[in-house]
């Protein structure tokens, strides 16, 4: 005998009873009728009815919206579901957060109480200790702050924004156009890490002097937030968020210093991992550093007024000292050259083999051509009539020979000592200048069209031999154009 699922023909299934006490029958059953026997739904007159209310999370939580007006948050809305949301089932709460959450939030609502009277920038004027010196270390015993409940920058329980309001409460309550703020103590104020340091440079970037002594700053790389996305790459910036002006700067106590100090070479990798973030320091851990800079005294900037500028505005601009074309020291050192040049150069034009007198036996010799285009001016003019003009002799000769500005196709060490040459291989030499490096044609008569700097030395000694030298007048530096 065997038993299919129910259909017009067969009026009524068996009764459930009998499988349920022979399960071993249901394996000669068909599957589909095995499927529903096992669904629960054989009583045919209790239809399965799908609950109202929409999605899951509206049946468990209640309806949003409009829908919601007038009823209960969480109330029953499947009567034929009650294990759901029973009745007397309780609004779901929303979850309020953590308790430093629900501190910082109080906090914040405190802060922005105090900054809009006048209470606390006399407690800031209180901490200037002198003209652009402003002492905002150990705040969290401050007797004002304590008083008022406000949680300092460097506290756990500060808001994410404290140091951002503190450093432009600063600004504008401290700060004029003749008296920037220069030195800042932010010592003993427990910063485990710099974030609420982040706007700082922002609003307070004339800064020469921070001292962040004494707080627990676990990583050097806190100090990014000192730095603008530029500087944190690596790359010289100068734009807005970096203390361009600083030029000492206190670590002592900084757990991420002494960690540091106490491994190998510590000390070395300690200056040397600061300087490459602030490379205008002058002094670290008051200990002055040993630092080869230009004598330049780094001034802080000053905002003028705009009856200030107009004076200086109105004063004709003058260069240190005049724009010439070329720079002779004297009269001298020019003739040496003008007559160093009309003997080498129709030499190097005409014939090659006898200008290798010219080299001192242990000299180096590399060329470097300039084969940019012309971005002057005439070149807009120039562009007018190029269909008519003659091409213009290719410098691909130039850009494929080997030289000392063409490092971008030498990879290796290798290939850059071949583009040196040297008058000791006289061979190599001699087949470098007369068949790799082009003809060239320099108009010596027409003195317009050069340009020579050239100056004095005086022929020094090393403790193996002197220097040979006819002359003690040399040439420094010679640019000449190649045609």
């Amino acid at each position: 005998m065997s038993y299919g699922p129910p259909s017009s023909q067969q009026q009524t299934p068996p009764p459930a009873d009998r499988f349920r006490t022979h399960p071993s029958r249901l394996a000669n059953l068909p599957p589909s009728f095995v499927r529903h026997l096992q669904s629960g739904r054989r009583n045919r007159d209790a239809p399965y009815a799908k609950p109202d209310g929409g999605s899951l999370a509206s049946r468990i939580s209640g309806p949003s919206g409009s829908s919601a007006k007038g009823k209960r948050r969480g109330a029953n809305l499947n009567p034929s579901n009650s294990r759901r949301a029973p009745e007397g089932t309780p609004d779901i709460l929303k979850d309020s957060g953590s308790r430093a959450e629900q501190i910082r939030r109080q906090q914040h609502s405190k802060l922005s109480e105090v900054i809009r009277g006048e209470e606390i920038k006399n407690w800031l004027r209180s901490r200037l200790v002198a003209p652009g010196v402003v002492n905002m270390s150990d705040l969290a015993n401050d007797p004002w702050l304590k008083e008022h409940g406000i949680a300092p920058p460097g506290s756990p329980e500060a808001p994410a924004n404290a140091g951002h309001v503190f450093w432009k409460l600063i600004q504008t309550t401290l700060e004029t156009p003749e008296s920037r703020i220069v030195t800042m103590s932010l010592a003993h104020n427990g910063f485990k890490s710099l974030h609420q340091l982040s706007k700082l440079p922002i609003c307070l970037p004339y800064i020469r002097a921070l001292d962040l002594s004494n707080n627990p700053i676990a990583k050097s790389d806190e100090l990014k937030h000192l730095q603008s996305p530029g500087e944190q790459k690596g790359k010289a910036s100068s734009a807005a968020g970096s203390l361009k002006s600083l030029v000492e700067l206190k670590l002592e106590g900084t757990k991420f210093r002494e960690e540091m100090l106490q491994r190998p070479d510590g000390g070395e990798k300690y200056q040397h991992d600061i300087l490459r973030r602030f490379p205008g320091l002058l002094i670290l851990d008051s200990v002055q550093l040993n630092r080869i800079v230009f004598p330049l005294e780094r001034k802080p900037i000053v905002k003028r007024t705009e009856e200030e500028r107009k004076p200086l505005a109105a004063r004709a601009f003058t260069y240190p000292i005049d724009v010439t074309t070329a720079f002779e020291e004297n009269e001298a050192c020019k003739s040496a050259v003008m007559d160093f040049c009309g003997r080498f150069f129709p030499l190097w034009d005409n014939n090659r083999v006898e200008a290798m007198d010219f080299y001192h036996p242990e000299a180096t010799i590399s060329i470097s051509a300039n084969t940019l285009p012309s971005r002057s001016a005439q070149a807009t003019e120039l562009a007018k009539s190029r269909s008519s003009r003659p091409q213009p002799v290719s410098f691909e000769a130039w850009v494929t020979l080997p030289g000392r500005n063409f490092f971008r196709s030498c990879t290796t060490v290798e290939q850059r000592v071949k583009t040196l040459k040297s008058p000791m291989d006289q061979a190599e030499l001699l087949r470098w200048l007369t068949k790799s490096v082009p003809d060239t044609k320099h108009p010596l008569e027409d003195a317009s069209k050069w340009s020579i700097d050239a100056c004095t030395s005086t022929p020094t000694t090393t403790a193996s031999r002197p220097l040979s030298r006819e002359s003690s007048k040399s040439v420094s530096a010679l640019r000449e154009g190649v045609y």
